[in-house]
Order: C-alpha cells, then sequence, then structure tokens
C-alpha cells in the first residue's frame, strides 16, 4: 500500500511541476504579449477565453463514466488520456512561432486557446477516473489526511515548476528577440513534465471497475443520479456560487498585473517574474499547512474547516480593490489570504467522495466539477465582456459618493458572493 501512495504522489509531483510551468498565467502573458506587438487594444474577452475555454471544455468529462464503461479499465483512461493531453500542448511552442512569422496573430490565439481547450477536455476527464480509481484504493480513516499530502506533492512540484519559469523569463528569456518568444521555453519545458506524470500510475494495480449497462437512459440516468443526495446538490450550490465569484473578477485580475505593477519591478525584477514570485509564495505557504488541514479536517470535519477557510479567501479580493485604489503592493496580501484555498480544495474532494456511495463515486465527482466548471467558464467570458464593455467607464456608487471602474466593482462583487457562500456549508 505505501508502494501505491507513493506512486500516486509522485504523479502529483510531476504534474505539478509541468503545470507551474505550463499554466494559465503563462499562456495569459503570451496572450497578452502576442496583443502588444501586434496592437490589438480589447484584451478582456481573449484573456477571458484562456482562462475559460478548458472549464467549458471540461464539462463534457461529466461522461466519464461512461467512456470508463466503453474502456473497462479506470487505470487505461488515465493513461492514455494524461500522456495525450500533454503531447497536445507540445504544438504550443511548435506551431505558435510558424504562425506568428506568417503575420496569422488571430490564428495563433485561436490556435493557443483551442490547444489548451482540448488539453484540460482529456486532462479533467482522466483527473475524474483517477479520483475514482484511488478512492477505491484509500481507506476513508486516512483519506483526508492523504490527499492533503498528495496536495502537497503537486504544490511542491508546480512551485519547483514555477520557479524554472521564473530563471528562465530572468535570464535566457530576456535576450530574445520578440517578447513573446520567452514564454515558448517554458511551455515546452512543462509539456515534458504533463507527459512524464503518467509514468508512475503504471506501477498502480487495476481495481475492478463494475461495468454498466449499455443502454442511453440508464447512462443518462447515471449522470444525474447524484442529484438525488440533498448534502451532494447543497455543495454544487456553494461550488457554483465560488465559481461565479472567481470568474467575474478573473480578466480583471490577470490584467491588474500588466497595468498596476512597474515593469520591471523595484528596476530589476521582470513584471511576470514577480507574478510567479507572488503564486510561488502562495504556493510555498499551501505546501506548509497542507498537512495540517488534512489532520484538522479528519479531526474536526471537512465542512467546520471550510467555513474558516473560506471567510479568510473572500478577502483576497477586496485586497485587489484597494492595490487599484492606492498602491499595489496591497496584492500581496491576497495571495497571503488565498494560502487558505488548500482546505477548501481538500475539504471539497473529500466531501465528493464521502457523499457518494460505493460505486458512484466517479458520478459524484464529475457531475460537480462539470457543473462549477461551466459557471466559472460563463463568469469568465462574462466578466470579460464587460471589462471590455466598461473599459473608461466610471460607476458612481451613491453610498460613498465615489467612482468605481469595472475592475474595481468586480472585485467588490467577487469578494461578497464569496462571503454569501459560507451559510451552504452545513
Amino acid at each position: 500500500m505505501k508502494a501505491k501512495r507513493r506512486a500516486i504522489c509522485w504523479n502529483g509531483f510531476l504534474w505539478g511541476v509541468g503545470n507551474g510551468a505550463l499554466g494559465s498565467t503563462l499562456l495569459i502573458y503570451l496572450i497578452m504579449d502576442i496583443a502588444d506587438a501586434s496592437n490589438f487594444q480589447e484584451i478582456g474577452l481573449p484573456v477571458a477565453w484562456i482562462i475559460a475555454a478548458p472549464r467549458l471544455a471540461g464539462v463534457f468529462r461529466i461522461s466519464t463514466p461512461i467512456l470508463i464503461d466503453w474502456v473497462n479499465s479506470r487505470k487505461r483512461v488515465c493513461l492514455i488520456f494524461f500522456t495525450t493531453a500533454s503531447l497536445i500542448l507540445g504544438f504550443i511552442p511548435v506551431f505558435v512561432p510558424l504562425l506568428m512569422r506568417l503575420k496569422l496573430v488571430t490564428s495563433a490565439i485561436f490556435l493557443i486557446i483551442l490547444l489548451w481547450c482540448i488539453y484540460h477536455l482529456l486532462e479533467y476527464m482522466a483527473t475524474t477516473a483517477m479520483w475514482s480509481w484511488f478512492g477505491d484504493m484509500i481507506h476513508l480513516k486516512i483519506r483526508g489526511r492523504f490527499i492533503a499530502v498528495r496536495e502537497r506533492h503537486i504544490l511542491t512540484g508546480q512551485m519547483l515548476g514555477m520557479v524554472v519559469t521564473t530563471a528562465y523569463m530572468s535570464s535566457i528569456g530576456n535576450r530574445l528577440e520578440h517578447n513573446w518568444e520567452k514564454n515558448l521555453g517554458p511551455a515546452l519545458f512543462g509539456c515534458v513534465f504533463l507527459c512524464s506524470s503518467a509514468i508512475p500510475l503504471v506501477k498502480i494495480p487495476e481495481i475492478p471497475w463494475k461495468k454498466r449497462s449499455f443502454q442511453f437512459c440508464e447512462r443518462f440516468t447515471q449522470i444525474f443520479k447524484p442529484c438525488s443526495d440533498i448534502r451532494f446538490l447543497r455543495l454544487c450550490l456553494f461550488g457554483s456560487l465560488i465559481n461565479f465569484a472567481n470568474g467575474m473578477s478573473q480578466s480583471s485580475q490577470n490584467i491588474a498585473h500588466k497595468t498596476i505593477l512597474p515593469d520591471p519591478v523595484f528596476n530589476f525584477i521582470p513584471q511576470f517574474v514577480c507574478v510567479l514570485l507572488l503564486m510561488n509564495f502562495c504556493r510555498l505557504g499551501q505546501i506548509t499547512v497542507s498537512p495540517m488541514f488534512g489532520k484538522l479536517i479528519d479531526r474536526f470535519g471537512n465542512l467546520r474547516i471550510m467555513r474558516i477557510c473560506m471567510a479568510i479567501v473572500a478577502s483576497g479580493s477586496f485586497f485587489y480593490f484597494f492595490a487599484m485604489r492606492s498602491t499595489p503592493w496591497w496584492i500581496v496580501g491576497a495571495w497571503f489570504v488565498w494560502i487558505f484555498w488548500v482546505g477548501i480544495n481538500v475539504g471539497v474532494v473529500n466531501l465528493l467522495i464521502t457523499y457518494a456511495p460505493p460505486g458512484e463515486r466517479t458520478s459524484y465527482l464529475a457531475f460537480y466539477f462539470a457543473l462549477t466548471a461551466v459557471v466559472l467558464a460563463f463568469a469568465t467570458l462574462g466578466g470579460g465582456y464587460l471589462f471590455d464593455l466598461c473599459a473608461g467607464t466610471q460607476f458612481r456608487i451613491p453610498a460613498i459618493q465615489e467612482q468605481w471602474s469595472w475592475s474595481e466593482l468586480s472585485f467588490i462583487l467577487s469578494g461578497l458572493l464569496r462571503l454569501l457562500a459560507i451559510p451552504l456549508l452545513k
């Protein structure tokens, strides 16, 4: 059993390295740098698509139980989909430079979004199958601690990937002819590690999957079967509300880095590197507290710990609001409180596995993550559209006799909605 748990953690670590190097932040900066080089003015919606497209693709993971029935192996689904998804991302550093040399800027941006979308479609389905597989393997009494330990390995890998990207951006990346080209090296590095994350799974034995009927009506019923569980529906409402809050301010948050932070920071740190350092700071904090939250959840229960964490996390958007209104270094406070997302992430997965009856874990996981992904996607696209639509517009707030931009307003609304989600944790 220890060998199995070790292999699962190695999978998380290698995936984390790849994700830390080739994540949404890197692609957002790649899109913005391409837009700057081509005089694109409205970047809110393209940035929103980078964030939202994979979530829209991820809705199809609700069909994961059907796929597993067809393949009759959760292990095989994980290995094939993780590997294929990683190789697809390798097209970004290959074809984007070619399209840019041909001055096909729109095609280059579209290709990045398309490949990112396909990657997440495959990766999400593989992850859903993986957690169903692991859930049958890990005993309930230690499951919270184990999920927290694996989360720590993922966060450690992500931090290492970010460190490598930071080093590259600070040295080799600055010597390239075009600014957008510096993003391609970390993209290639990330692809290699994402692909290698499937290797540890080879050593883990398959656990027999109870094959279902191939009747369409039965399959359809299976997908929506979790909706009969009131506890599950309440958790879905909680997840939908916090993801709506997260999505509506995504474009504002990511573009704020480029607009309010100096470049270079302190006259020698590239702006993108500074953003990665903030993310590394948050990851390091999450790595530090992750085992503690696993033990706290096992001792005091998921809901109690999640309520405390959500109250702290909700304040993050308010720090971005103050960064827009006064000094940009308020942003540091947001990344500090977002360390507590780890408690919510561990709690949600543990609740889903706990609520699901034997044999239904895949359906519970697939439905929850598909629903919240769609909410996050449409909220992100809406927020990006409003960012472009309301550019230069000031909203008058009568109660305090002030005027706020859309970005400032979205940060306040995002924080308030997160706070409103807390009573749903009961």
